[in-house]
């Protein structure tokens, strides 16, 4: 876990805003996304989206 100092309340306020707490179980979830992708698989589609 990364600790974060906040040198103002209006920083601090804008972090917490922000967050959203994930939902499901990422870690097992990537397992099942990517069994059948490669790791070059996966960047080509990553550079792909970044471009639409």
């Amino acid at each position: 876990m990364r600790l974060y100092i906040f040198h103002s309340f209006p920083s601090a306020t804008k972090f917490i805003l922000r967050y959203e707490k994930g939902k499901g179980y990422y870690i097992k979830e990537r397992k099942e996304l990517f069994k059948d992708m490669a790791i070059e698989d996966i960047v080509r589609e990553i550079k792909t989206r970044e471009n639409q």
